[in-house]
């Protein structure tokens, strides 16, 4: 009969163990966006990238203003995030752009826990940050770097076009520039969410010795109608009727089909952000962590879209930076 006991004794005393074993640490990730973008998701994957040598469980809520920009649609989805994250009850923030830096903004003293943002393009300052509780990634894009390596690749260029909705996160973009800074960078620069007009001006820039920056393209709809156009429509439309040599800075914008760029990437913002996390998960506070932004980006060629445009580029940069 005694032989059985050890065994018993260690089976019981598993059981009590389990049973005491802490509980993954709860992470919300709150995304400014809908899943379906693809900035987004590789937030996301950056997010759980970082955090996979960690106990954590991660939830997800969208709000969904790319889709939806009105005012009245924002007040209604805060205030389901701010439900959400009563029933969840996260031990740790994540928050993703601008608009979700703002939900933390206005319920701050609703938010007691660690707060960690990714992707925001304002200042800190304009949602009261640094905040006790609150520290994270600013997302600043490489605009100048980027049209200095397609000068690079193409060194006769002249002229330099710009063109992108005209949304939140443009408009914040172009608020980090003088148009002193801007005039002497481009010979024009459309903001619009006109497609007859952003087809219009693509049209008239085909000139010789030009190029053409394509920030952002997600929030445009016809002039007709008022229907909202899908990015893909517009990208495809776009670098049909485009010949110029193009430059982009987010990563998304290469893959959809656009020339080159030095870029930065959602899964970058996704991947600081949680390593941010995982430093939090093991004691630091976040007031002990300083902001973070990353200095440079990644040079990509889109040796496909080279190819189509038949253009006379520097060999050995296609070589290195081609994908």
């Amino acid at each position: 009969m005694k032989k059985f006991l050890v065994p018993v004794i260690i089976f019981c005393g598993l059981i009590i163990l389990s049973g005491c074993s802490p509980r993954p640490t709860r992470i919300m990730a709150l995304y400014s966006y809908h899943p379906e973008y693809l900035w987004v998701q590789e937030e996301a994957s950056g997010l759980e990238a970082a955090l996979q040598q960690q106990s954590v469980e991660i939830e997800q809520f969208y709000l969904d203003t790319k889709r939806n920009p009105s005012a009245e649609w924002q007040r209604s989805i805060f205030a389901q995030a701010l439900t959400k994250i009563g029933e969840y009850r996260p031990d740790i923030m994540v928050v993703f752009d601008d608009n979700a830096c703002q939900f933390v903004s206005e319920n701050i003293d609703d938010l007691p826990m660690p707060v960690v943002f990714a992707g925001m393009n304002d200042n800190p300052e304009d949602y009261g940050f640094p905040a006790p509780n609150v520290t994270g990634v600013l997302e600043r894009i490489h605009l100048l770097n980027s049209i200095a390596f397609l000068r690079e690749l193409s060194p006769n260029l002249k002229n330099n076009y710009l063109i992108s909705d005209d949304s939140p996160t443009s408009r914040k973009i172009f608020k980090r520039f003088t148009q002193t800074e801007l005039e002497s960078v481009f010979n024009e620069i459309v903001l619009t969410n006109d497609f007859e007009l952003w087809q219009q001006k693509i049209r008239s820039w085909q000139k010789q010795d030009a190029a053409l920056g394509i920030l952002l393209y997600h929030t445009l709809a016809s002039t007709g109608n008022g229907q909202s156009i899908p990015s893909e429509e517009v990208i495809k439309w776009t670098l049909k009727y485009n010949r110029l040599p193009e430059w982009a800075v987010f990563d998304f914008v290469i893959q959809d089909g656009v020339l080159c760029g030095e870029i930065i990437s959602g899964y970058e913002q996704g991947k600081v952000a949680g390593d941010i996390v995982a430093e939090i998960i093991r004691g630091r506070k976040p007031a002990e962590i300083p902001m973070i932004t990353p200095e440079t980006g990644e040079k990509v060629i889109n040796l496909s879209r080279a190819e189509a445009l038949g253009l006379n580029l520097n060999p050995a940069l296609l070589e290195k930076y081609g994908k």
